[in-house]
């Protein structure tokens, strides 16, 4: 009898153990469309992969930019960041008036960029308007360092925007 309460205590403890090992997935999707109206950059972080992928020719072709499987190593990178990440920072939308953006022509738009995030259970959706929000600026400098590509990095720079938060 002993020796059987032994045995289930045991196995009991190493399904506690293994049970709390946290296998955490995260997502995150950005979509930029650069000041312009038919043009559109979607970033896509999935647990092993990075895809950049977009619209060009004024709205008519999908393009694929870039795409690459991430290393354990940056995963843990992202994941370790995104932890530390306060999302409770973030408001569900940032918008400033068009008024001082003068004339809005296809090429010459409000910039809009929506943001979503998952880690875990966490979730977070925002979206800029024609404005500058320095966390996502900081997400985007440490995203940026897995992206090799200059042409589609992440732009998020605060002289572009006549309003900060």
């Amino acid at each position: 009898m002993k020796r059987n309460f032994l045995l289930l205590f045991f196995l009991l403890i190493c399904i506690d153990v293994f049970s709390q090992k946290k296998d955490i997935s995260y997502r995150i999707k950005i979509s930029d469309n650069r000041n312009q109206q038919y043009l559109s950059y979607d970033y896509l972080f999935k647990n092993d992969s990075l895809k950049i992928s977009g619209l060009s020719d004024n709205g008519r072709t999908n393009v694929n930019y870039f795409s690459k499987r991430l290393k354990k190593k940056e995963q843990k990178k992202i994941v370790k960041y995104l932890s530390t990440f306060v999302k409770d920072t973030l408001n569900k939308e940032y918008f400033d008036d068009f008024f001082s953006f003068g004339a809005i022509t296809a090429d010459h738009f409000p910039r809009v960029i929506e943001l979503e995030y998952r880690l875990g259970l966490s979730q977070l959706q925002t979206k800029a308007t024609n404005c500058h929000v320095i966390r996502i600026e900081e997400l985007f400098l440490f995203l940026n360092q897995f992206i090799p590509k200059e042409e589609v990095k992440l732009e998020f720079n605060k002289v572009d925007f006549k309003k900060s938060f």
